[in-house]
């Protein structure tokens, strides 16, 4: 091993080296991304299309079909599943691992996008979802206010998102809970039928005048000037004075026939903090930048706004991602501290001042330059690895004891510093080369791990080795070259006259009790080994016992409730159930705050757990502690779940967060086949095995999710309704007739009944 004798005999250039690694090692821990966690890009998309009113068969008809034809046609897809209830659609397309996700995402839009024209024009939205964990919310704000119109809370809101927006590193800024308002023309359906007017032509006199068509050009006196016309409309005025017919010489106005007022749609979502109204605001981060930069920037944003509120609304922080970035960083620098001071003391007590100084200077600088490593692999700070530091904290300080132990006993033997360091460290360096390689090769089969849950993890054995070499170098070049010029040279006779008493004492172990249980071993071999077999018998008989996770729990001071009623239920009754649920949160001590989100799920603020879209049978509360404990988080658990589960009609489910890539449930059992009927039948027993198995939560079966609904039996003899609507039911003298209202048969529950339908009809 030559390397020692390079290092110490161009002592210039090791140190110069050493500097420079520290330098880019300090530079890349100063400007490394900071986030919660590692950013994962999944070959995946998920498309949502919001359509109200559409009955999942229509659905299924007119939207999903042609949307999986047009995505079937993309190649290495390795799975498309298609969700579909009253007026949404969920379909999620799944790309062999290893593809481009970013190309295999614009390559769906592409797809989707190009037969948008084929999909009905009353789709309300279509969206899509990249699967990526970049994706997630940093920050969660609610404007609350009990009193304040939306309109306001909007304002407000629009006014932070543009300030919040302006700052390095935000991605995007959206806002959650806001009923959008609009122009609501209620038709007054006696006078239209009066007058002989229909809503076709209400319809198009509308439309074609808010039309906004450009007027051409006109020469005139060598000039050519362009023509604006006046366009859309910009008031309500304009549109209550819009002539849709005329009647007996006079012109009808829509004023004259329909009341225009200026609204909020129907909500179709509330979203409250501690029992308050309120509406959300959502912060995502840009990829590759550092979270507490964005921090100091909003911080500054947020104390002006909130400075500048009007009475009676106020800002409240929900969520902070930054908050748990610091933790975990504060979390390994503290475990760092530890485990350098008490390094150092064992090191100091068994091998003096000077030695225990070279080892301890290994910690930080393995740390630092192998940062440096982490951050060449394109990886930054966050909590997978900061974990492989943490375990890389154990193993790098090794390297560096064995040589500097080595070099000592040459010096015992009465080289001097110089030729004991070069002399110790050759003949040490290829038994750390090879057991420091042992250590990274147990790591390889980590990085190379397939699929979703290898791409999680990846980072943190890259770390283990990125540290684990930088450690090597230190031990090879670093610390020979520091104890050639720091050690002075002592005599073999002094050596003993040298010895501390910690040292004595450790020499007294060895030679004594640990010496004779060495040969107590040697000399009864079977004896040994047997005692060796039967601990390793015993210990794989206490293995069952032991709980098995690829992942753990996140053991974050938070968590979801989630409630779901049957197919059917309205917001209103959703929100009644939400607000029985708030109330028993009030009377727990231990929490610090609760967002409620009804009709949608929360802003998506963990990486694995994704947002749901409206639901009006749905809701989801998220659940702030003021610290975590985890017996105390475990039993809190155990007693929410029990109480929730005797609330009758709902079923009330509460998710911790755990680690791990993005999946549905830890286990799922899919049963396929044509008849829905029988299909029903075997998925309720096997949610009936199922929930018979020990130790089974948040148990769902899709399948048992009962509707009841209205079915009208239209005589389409009579055309009652086609009548109605087309209003040209004429008498012969001359006057319009109306039926009003209308009956017509409803099957319920295979009982005949009478239904009164009042018809009102509203242009949005």
């Amino acid at each position: 091993m030559k390397l020692p004798k390079l290092a110490i005999d161009n002592y210039q250039f090791t140190i110069l080296v050493f500097i420079l690694l520290v330098i880019a090692g300090i530079s890349s821990f100063l400007s490394m991304p900071r986030t919660e966690d590692p950013p994962v890009n999944v070959p995946g998309a998920s498309v949502i299309v919001i359509f109200p009113g559409a009955t999942p068969v229509d659905l299924e008809e007119l939207v999903a079909q042609p949307i999986e034809d047009a995505i079937n046609e993309l190649g290495d897809i390795k799975r498309i599943q298609t969700t579909i209830k009253d007026g949404l659609v969920y379909l999620s397309v799944e790309f062999y691992f290893g593809m481009d996700a970013r190309k295999k995402y614009d390559e769906v839009v592409d797809k989707v996008n190009g037969i948008r024209g084929e999909l009905p024009a009353e789709i309300l939205e279509l969206n899509f979802l990249e699967w990526t964990t970049s994706d997630v919310v940093i920050m969660q704000l609610a404007l609350v206010s009990e009193s304040a119109p939306f309109r306001e809370l909007f304002k407000e809101a629009e006014r932070l998102k543009k300030m919040i927006q302006q700052s390095k590193g935000v991605k995007s800024v959206g806002i959650k809970a806001y009923p959008d308002e609009e122009v609501r023309i209620s038709l007054n359906f006696p006078k239209m039928a009066a007058m002989n007017i229909s809503l076709d032509q209400v319809e198009k006199a509308i439309l074609s005048n808010n039309a906004n068509i450009p007027g051409g050009s006109l020469k005139l006196s060598g000039k050519n000037f362009n023509i604006q016309t006046s366009g859309s409309y910009s008031s309500l005025p304009e549109i209550e004075n819009t002539v849709v017919h005329s009647f007996r010489g006079w012109n009808i106005y829509l004023k004259d026939i329909a009341d225009v007022v200026f609204t909020y749609e129907d909500q179709i979502y509330y979203a409250r903090v501690n029992g308050k109204r309120c509406i959300f605001l959502e912060v995502k981060q840009k990829e590759g930048y550092n979270i507490f930069r964005i921090r100091e920037d909003l911080q500054t944003e947020i104390m002006d706004f909130t400075d500048a509120l009007p009475a009676g609304i106020s800002l409240f922080p929900v969520f902070d991602q930054s908050i748990w970035v610091e933790q975990r960083i504060n979390h390994f620098l503290g475990n760092l501290l530890q485990g350098i001071l008490l390094v150092g003391l064992i090191v100091l007590l068994a091998m003096g001042f000077r030695s225990s100084m070279i080892v301890i200077l290994a910690i930080p600088l393995s740390i630092i330059m192998g940062l440096f490593m982490v951050d060449l692999s394109g990886f930054g700070l966050q909590q997978i690895s900061i974990a492989g530091l943490v375990v890389a904290l154990g193993l790098l300080v090794d390297n560096s004891i064995v040589m500097v132990e080595n070099i000592n006993r040459f010096r015992f033997l009465g080289y001097s510093p110089r030729e004991a360091s070069i002399q110790g460290a050759s003949e040490i360096g290829w038994p750390i080369i090879s057991a420091t390689a042992t250590t990274v090769l147990a790591f390889i089969p980590i990085i190379m791990m397939p699929e979703a849950s290898g791409e999680f993890i990846k980072s943190m054995p890259v770390t283990i080795i990125a540290t684990l070499t930088m450690s090597l170098l230190v031990a090879l070049a670093l610390t020979p070259l520091v104890t050639s010029k720091i050690y002075h040279p002592i005599s073999v006779n002094a050596t003993k006259k040298r010895l501390k008493f910690f040292e004595n004492r450790l020499q007294k172990l060895i030679e004594g009790p640990y010496r004779r249980s060495l040969h107590y071993a040697l000399n009864h071999k079977v004896l040994a080994i047997g005692f060796a077999v039967a601990a390793l018998i015993i210990s794989l008989f206490v293995f069952q016992y032991v709980g098995i996770s690829f992942f753990p729990k996140a053991e974050k001071p938070q968590f979801l409730i989630q409630i779901n009623l049957p197919e059917g239920t309205n917001l209103d009754k959703t929100n009644l159930v939400t607000m029985d649920v708030e109330a028993m949160l009030d009377t727990l001590s231990g929490i610090s705050y609760y967002a409620s989100n009804i009709g949608h799920g929360n802003p998506r603020i963990y990486y694995n757990v994704f947002e749901k879209n409206y639901a009006k049978n749905f809701a989801e509360i998220f659940v702030q502690l003021k610290e975590y404990n985890a017996r105390e988080f475990d039993e809190l658990m155990v007693q929410l779940r029990h109480q929730f589960s005797e609330y009758p009609g709902a079923r009330i489910n509460v998710k911790e967060f755990e680690q791990g890539h993005p999946i549905e449930a830890p286990v799922m059992v899919n049963v396929t086949g044509e008849n829905l009927d029988i299909l029903k039948e075997i998925s309720e027993d096997v949610e009936r095995m199922i929930s018979e198995q020990p130790g089974i939560i948040n148990l769902d079966n899709r399948m048992s999710k009962k509707r009841i609904d209205l079915s009208v039996n239209i005589n389409k003899i009579r055309q009652v309704f086609t009548e109605f609507l087309s209003l040209r039911s004429i008498k012969p003298s001359g006057r319009p007739s109306m039926v009003w209202p209308s009956q017509n048969s409803v099957i319920h529950k295979g009982k005949s009944t009478r239904l009164f339908c009042e018809c009102q009809l509203e242009k949005r």
